[in-house]
This record gives C-alpha cells, sequence and structure tokens, in this order.
C-alpha cells in the first residue's frame, strides 16, 4: 500500500497509536514534538477502534503498547502483518524484558521503546521510517530491474526474429513452390499410382517443414514463459540447424556433430532454441571475417569437485551437454567475468548478445553454463542440463499408419478458409458423419438455432472475422449444452488456452493431418467427459 515515507525530522509525520493510558500516549507525543517533528496522530484506546483506523487511513509508524486490557501487543502485530500491512510498528511498554523484546522483533516488530526511556522514541522512529523509505526504493529498484530485463529478453527475442525474416521467407517461397509444381503434375490424368504418391509425399514433406518454420518462429516471438516438455537436444540442434544458416551469413561454416545416443532433457524446447540462437548470434558477431561455427552434444557424468573446478554449480551426476564452438575473436578473462550480466555488452549502445538471457533459460532448467574463450582463439559454451531417465516416454508426432476411426454423428464444421472447409467436410463425411458446414460464427449459430436434430460435435476455427470460435463455442452451448466441441487455429495464443481451461473441449494447432483430425473427433465423441487438451 501506499505510505507517507518522511526522513527528516522536521516533516510532518502520521502516526497511530494504540494506548489504553491516554496521558502516556500524549507523553510520547510530546517527545516526538520536542525533537521536532511535526505529528499528526490518531489514538485508539482498544483494538477494535485500532482495526477501523488502520483500514481506513495511511500511517507513516505505528506506536503500540504491549499490555493492552483487550489484547497484547504480539496480537496486533500479528494482525497487521496478516493484513498485508507493512507499516513500521515500534513497542511503546512499561516492561518488555530483552528476550521478549528480541522475540518481537524476529516477529516482525521494527523496535521497542520502554516508556522510561522515551527519549529514545524519535531516534526509533527516525530509523524506522528512514529503513522503510530505502526498502520500498530497493523494491522499486528491483521491479524496475526486471521490467527492463524482460524488455531486454524480448527485444533481442524479437531482434533474431528479425534478422530471420529474409531467410524464412526464402524458404517458404521455396515451399509453396514444391506445394504448387506438385499439384500442377498431379492434375496430369496420366499418373501412375506410385507418381502420384510420389507428388503427394513430397507435398506432406513441405507442409511439415512449414509448419516447422512457423512454430519456431512463434515460440521465439512468445512473451510468456512455456511449460516443460521431454526434449531431445538432439533434434532442436538438427532442425535449428537448417534455419541457423540464414542467420550467419555464407562466410561462416556451420558443423553439428551428435552423440546418437543422447539422453532427454526437461525443458522448454522454445527456450531451447533460444539459447541456440543467441548463441549463434553471439558467435556471428564474434566471426566479423568468417569462420567456422560447432554445434556439439554429448553425455557426461560430472562429480560435484569436477563441476566446482569448472565453475559450475551443479550437483553429481548425469548431464546432457550442449557445446557451441566458434573459431571468432575471442574473449579475455574480465569480459568472460561479466557476459552473463543483464545489460553487459562489448558491442556498443542499444545492442545486446542475449547471453544473459542464455544464462536465465539454462539455470531455470536446472543447469549451468561454462565458458572457455581466448583472445584470438574463439569461445565455447558448454550447457549442462540434468538426463531425464530413459522410463519417461518420449512422444513423437509421426504420422501413424493405422486406419482412421469412424462414425455416424452429426459435426458443425465453422471454417472461414472455404477451401479448408471443403477439404475438411469432403474427408469428414468420407469417414461416414453427417457434416454441416458454415463459413462464419454467425451462419454457425443460426443452424444450432434451426437444425431440427442433434448436433454432436462443434468444430470451429479460432481466429475468424466477426465472431470469433470461442464465442460460437460459448453461444452454441447455451443453445444445446450438450454440445462436444474441437478448437482450431494456426496460433495458441496462451490467454486462449487459459480461457478454455475445464471446458468440455479439445484443441488442435493447425496444420494437422486428416488422420489426426479423425482420431480426435473420435476421442472427444467417445468421451464422458473431457478435460481441456492440447492435440496436433
Amino acid at each position: 500500500m501506499d505510505r507517507m515515507v518522511k526522513t527528516n525530522a522536521s516533516d510532518r509525520v502520521r502516526i497511530l497509536i494504540l494506548e489504553d493510558n491516554p496521558a502516556d500516549a500524549r507523553l510520547s507525543l510530546l517527545k516526538l514534538e520536542d525533537a521536532g517533528f511535526h505529528v499528526d496522530s490518531d489514538v485508539a484506546c482498544n483494538f477494535i477502534e485500532f482495526k477501523k483506523l488502520a483500514h481506513s487511513k495511511v500511517y507513516d509508524s505505528i506506536l503500540c503498547d504491549y499490555r493492552l486490557p483487550d489484547c497484547s501487543g504480539r496480537e496486533v502485530l500479528h494482525w497487521l502483518r496478516a493484513s498485508d500491512k507493512d507499516t513500521p510498528f515500534i513497542y511503546v511498554s512499561g516492561t518488555l524484558g530483552e528476550e521478549l523484546a528480541v522475540e518481537c522483533i524476529k516477529e516482525g516488530a521494527t523496535d521497542y521503546v520502554l516508556k522510561g526511556s522515551l527519549e529514545r522514541l524519535p531516534l526509533a522512529l527516525r530509523r524506522a521510517i528512514s529503513e522503510t523509505k530505502l526498502r520500498l526504493e530497493h523494491a522499486q529498484d528491483a521491479n524496475l530491474r526486471r521490467a527492463l530485463e524482460e524488455q531486454l529478453r524480448q527485444a533481442q527475442k524479437m531482434e533474431a526474429v528479425g534478422r530471420l525474416a529474409g531467410g524464412v521467407a526464402h524458404d517458404f517461397n521455396n515451399l509453396l513452390m514444391v506445394i504448387a509444381s506438385c499439384g500442377e503434375l498431379l492434375r496430369d490424368a496420366k499418373n501412375s499410382p506410385e507418381v502420384i504418391d510420389k507428388y503427394a509425399g513430397m507435398i506432406q514433406t513441405a507442409t511439415d517443414q512449414g509448419a516447422s518454420l512457423t512454430r519456431q518462429l512463434l515460440a521465439f516471438s512468445r512473451r510468456e514463459v512455456l511449460q516443460p516438455t521431454i526434449v531431445d537436444l538432439n533434434l532442436v540442434a538438427t532442425e535449428m540447424g537448417t534455419m541457423l544458416p540464414r542467420l550467419l551469413g555464407d562466410d561462416i561454416q556451420m558443423k553439428i556433430s551428435l552423440d546418437p545416443n543422447l539422453g532427454r532433457v526437461s525443458a522448454d524446447r522454445g527456450q531451447l532454441e533460444q539459447v541456440l540462437m543467441n548463441l549463434a548470434v553471439n558467435a556471428r558477431d564474434a566471426l566479423p571475417d568468417g569462420g567456422v561455427l560447432t554445434i556439439e552434444t554429448a553425455n557426461v557424468w560430472l562429480e560435484s569437485s569436477t563441476a566446482t573446478i569448472k565453475g559450475l554449480g551443479l550437483p553429481s551426476g548425469r548431464y546432457v551437454m550442449l557445446v557451441v564452438t566458434d573459431t571468432g575473436i575471442g574473449m579475455d578473462a574480465q569480459t568472460q567475468s561479466r557476459i552473463f550480466e543483464p545489460f553487459f555488452t562489448t558491442k556498443g549502445q542499444n545492442r545486446g548478445t542475449g547471453l544473459a538471457t542464455t544464462f536465465g533459460i539454462v539455470r531455470q532448467s536446472g543447469g549451468d553454463v561454462r565458458v572457455e574463450s581466448k583472445p584470438g582463439y574463439g569461445s565455447s559454451f558448454q550447457i549442462y542440463l540434468p538426463y531425464v531417465a530413459p522410463s519417461v516416454e518420449v512422444l513423437s508426432a509421426q504420422p501413424g499408419s493405422a486406419i482412421a476411426p469412424q462414425g455416424s454423428e452429426t459435426i458443425l464444421l465453422v471454417e472461414d478458409v472455404p477451401a479448408l472447409l471443403e477439404l475438411s467436410s469432403v474427408y469428414t463425411r468420407s469417414k461416414g458423419y453427417k457434416v454441416l458446414t458454415a463459413q462464419n460464427g454467425t451462419e454457425a449459430l443460426q443452424i444450432c438455432a434451426h437444425y431440427p436434430e442433434p448436433i454432436h460435435l462443434l468444430i470451429t476455427d479460432v481466429m475468424m472475422p466477426g465472431v470469433s470460435g470461442v464465442d460460437v463455442g460459448k453461444a452454441a452451448l447455451e443453445l444445446r449444452p450438450n454440445l462436444k466441441m474441437i478448437y482450431v487455429s494456426g496460433y495458441a495464443d496462451r490467454l486462449f488456452d487459459k480461457t478454455l481451461r475445464g471446458s468440455n473441449a479439445a484443441f488442435l494447432e493447425k496444420p494437422f493431418s486428416l488422420e489426426t483430425l479423425a482420431s480426435t473427433i473420435r476421442s472427444v465423441l467417445d468421451s464422458d467427459h473431457l478435460d481441456y487438451q492440447m492435440t496436433g
């Protein structure tokens, strides 16, 4: 809460006194006024009156007798702190032994003054208010620093995304060329089944590559902290290996050496991708004339003594190591000692290295970072992350070969992209379902209101002009309380995610395979109650 914080004795202060003896309260005020304080005071004679005043006004300090007719001073202090009020609290008591006074200080009292030594009260009040002011200033500074660090972290991520934009656009255009060319060739009626299967496979591969690019860009740009999962660092390094050359430029050669038996780690995949991105950006700036960037992975065992020698704050155990090495200009010892500071950079004003972010991500994941560097001999960043036991299953999103499940229920499909609406409806009908279609939310709600037969499932895109998919779902449930739902979108916004927690719905992130759509439909329809889940 806000507080009138004063530190000079000549300034005005507002004080609340809890004292059942008015003469003692007056004596305390006289001592403060004699010392130069201009006091605005309220005096409460009992606990009930004290609580009313404490709730209704803001005070610079509270003076409280220890022994009161209806309570003890300790009860007052406990109530005050439980009410989330950190107002400086000074006991003014006739009898308060030193041992009891120490206990009171431990419980949150600011100070204590004996009524027989009131000459010390002005000093105690001045010190209490001054310490509170410093504490508030430090808290404000800490909040400002955290805000600036978050701004820097986000700026570094967006800087990397901006640098990737040109290369990503180039790759997307290539993927679109593959898809478009395969589509033209598939129109040729002379194609054999083998050729048709080949072109269809090329379209699927191009689609998967495009989805990977989109997912990586979204992961870099997200502001919120994501959830950790079981991650294969080799897979992260391999996929990032296709993106990083666009960032590094033609004069930097990239080499990747991966341990085929690498263990798994528990971390946020998007953040690990950002770690590699930041280290690549740092290496590129250290290679102004070109050179080599090497990414390696390995399983290692660390003894605590070895970790200490290497400067790692890690206990003994198994770790997965990711190493990023460059042949660049290197760093001296003084620079190395500061590279993980949030605002330290050797690159000029308004340019960051991203290394503070890298360090924070690794430490949050339970690991640590070691740096080896020497001027003229390049730098090596060694990242250690705790090994996850192989009993933990690593799920794969590879398409299955099982026959897609079928059904006979009625499904309402809502999609504002006509081609997607047609393809989804054709496929869903082929699985035996009765399918109703709508190109917008208004049309979908009209169907819900007037269709004479049951509708078992609503599948709706989230981001649509006019009525959004979430609003369609809410309104449709009012019309048909037993309706089950699948939301689909190309952008899994965290806020959207939170709005659906606890709802009887599933979520599919575009792009997804038609087989995934069929299996999700069957799963949702067969569920008696479906807690919100993300699929795809």
